[in-house]
């Protein structure tokens, strides 16, 4: 946009996926309660290591934002990414079949992960060293991929703006967030989940 000024962007609703709460309500209830979500270790056995416990999402449940199919063929990254796009175009209040709606091309999906669906990958390869090659689910590649989970958004939703996928270790969320916010201050986008 040279020679005029930014855009101003509003961040308008969150979607969380917490190991406190899923949801904005469940979130501030979690902490208002003083509840740790610290617990041992329980999604794989964690005796080979020094450290056991973990803050872990435990109440989540995938099909609770899609159907069987889709959970079946996407990992937990996706899962949590198309659960809390859910959440927050409903905490923003956005219908995207509305009129007043920004359009769909023009509406990117961002989002950041240290590892993506690695767990998914690891299964995959047991899998694979077990019973071959045949045993390897077909989807693979599409479920655990750094770009898997903005990209299964995007399908999801409808969205056909950019999408975009950061792998930034710890800060990858942040990043994901500043890029989203870039865009559409410069004009590429008109809104983005991120």
């Amino acid at each position: 946009m040279i020679g005029s000024a930014p855009r101003r962007v509003w961040v308008t609703g969150l979607g969380l996926i917490t190991p406190v709460g899923i949801g904005l309500e469940r979130f501030w209830c979690g902490l208002r309660a003083a509840r740790s979500p610290v617990r041992r270790i329980d999604r794989f056995d964690p005796s080979p290591f020094r450290s056991q416990v973990a803050a872990q999402i435990g109440d989540f449940e995938p099909t609770d934002f899609m159907s069987p199919k889709q959970a079946r063929q996407t990992d937990r990254f996706s899962h949590f990414g198309l659960a809390a796009g859910q959440l927050a175009l409903q905490d923003a209040g956005l219908d995207l079949d509305a009129r007043h709606a920004p359009r769909r091309d023009r509406f990117a999906v961002y989002v950041g992960s240290a590892l993506g669906g690695i767990a998914h990958a690891e299964q995959e390869h047991e899998r694979y060293m077990e019973r071959g090659i045949r045993a390897v689910a077909p989807n693979l590649a599409l479920a655990v991929f750094g770009g898997a989970a903005p990209a299964n958004v995007g399908i999801a939703l409808g969205l056909h703006g950019p999408i975009l996928s950061t792998a930034n270790s710890c800060a990858a969320g942040a990043v994901a967030l500043g890029e989203a916010f870039h865009l559409i201050r410069s004009g590429g986008a008109d809104a983005a989940l991120a």
